[in-house]
């Protein structure tokens, strides 16, 4: 608070002094005043406050149902007539006619043997030893042609006689027959001889009598094979492809191998 000061009245005074001292008390007065005062604030606007309307939603349209389609009436269709039913005549029955029985082929006919040369050139004594020294093979036909498998038995057979002196070539290639040796050919090795398929199924059966070389290595000489007599040719192929392939020990005349000619016939034969 301002303290106010009080002059002290005077006895005398003019008007002048009274008006100075009346502008100076007012001048403390209002200088009290302001400082005393409190800051005014200006006032806040005033915000006006809209109230809040909740509008309801509009009804729902109501759901307009589509109109029904006008029903239409199908068309009329026509029953078709019934079909003609037209039954056909059984069918004939032909008996079949008995087929004619095809005749079995002939057996093929066995041609007559050809005959055999006898006429041979002249041995050479000199290289044959003692004739009462060599050994005869035994004779004995081969057999082929079992159902179960071919069996051979027998072994190589040859026409000459006993110191008949019958013989192939000359010198050390001569071909020597069986009497003419020490030893004759021995079979070491038989490849199986087949039965013709094609001849065993008409059940044709014969002998084939062969005429061959051994030579000294031990096999048939191909150019030596000589077909004697056969019943048919495939008899004969079987036999020769057999000799081709079949080992023999070779014969000896004189402490060595010789080359030794060689009759031999083989039975094909079928099993009752």
């Amino acid at each position: 608070m301002a303290t106010l000061l009080e002059s002290g009245a005077k006895p005398y005074g003019s008007s002048k002094g009274m008006l100075i001292s009346m502008a100076l008390h007012g001048a403390l007065i209002t200088a009290a005043v302001l400082g005393t005062a409190e800051v005014v604030l200006p006032p806040r606007e005033k915000v006006e406050e809209h109230p809040i309307l909740y509008v309801a939603p509009p009804p729902p349209k109501p759901v307009q149902m589509a109109e029904p389609l006008p029903k239409t009436e199908a068309p009329k269709t026509k029953t078709p007539a019934p079909a003609k039913v037209y039954h056909a005549p059984p069918p004939r029955v032909q008996t079949p006619r008995p087929q004619p029985v095809a005749a079995k082929e002939p057996a093929p006919s066995i041609p007559a043997p050809t005959k055999v040369p006898t006429a041979l050139p002249s041995v050479d004594l000199k290289i044959a030893t003692n004739i009462g020294d060599i050994v005869k093979a035994p004779v004995t036909d081969d057999v082929i042609g079992k159902r179960g498998g071919i069996s051979r038995e027998g072994s190589v057979k040859s026409d000459g006689e006993d110191g008949g002196g019958k013989g192939l070539g000359s010198g050390s290639n001569r071909a020597y027959d069986e009497n003419q040796v020490e030893r004759a050919v021995q079979v070491l090795r038989k490849p199986d001889l087949r039965y013709p398929e094609s001849l065993r199924s008409v059940n044709v059966e014969g002998v084939v009598q062969m005429h061959f070389i051994v030579g000294a290595d031990g096999r048939v000489e191909p150019g030596s094979i000589e077909v004697l007599s056969s019943p048919h040719k495939l008899f004969s192929d079987a036999v020769r492809a057999a000799l081709l392939n079949t080992r023999y020990r070779p014969a000896e005349a004189g402490g060595r191998p010789v080359r030794q000619l060689v009759e031999q016939s083989f039975t094909f034969k079928l099993d009752k």
